[in-house]
């Protein structure tokens, strides 16, 4: 199976120019956990599809995917093609 997704298999940004100040390393590490939790949720959502091959569209806006979600889909056996 195929998929085609046209959305950024990364943590979700927000639209405004934000600076985060995180003052000690347990909320750095928060914040961390979650992202990792919402890219293996995201990448659930594909293996749960059935595909076996993921097509993701280039976003002119940021970067279409991140090395951890190309991590979790290798190890999931989903073949990624970017362009």
């Amino acid at each position: 199976k195929i998929a085609l997704i046209q959305y950024c298999l990364s943590a979700p940004k927000t639209d405004m120019d934000n600076n985060v100040v995180v003052s000690d390393y347990a909320a750095m590490d928060r914040i961390l956990r979650e992202e990792r939790k919402y890219i293996l949720n995201q990448c659930k959502q594909i293996k749960k599809s059935g595909a076996n091959v993921l097509l993701i569209q280039k976003s002119i806006l940021r970067d279409a995917y991140n090395e951890l979600s190309l991590h979790f889909l290798a190890k999931m056996g989903i073949l990624v093609v970017t362009d």
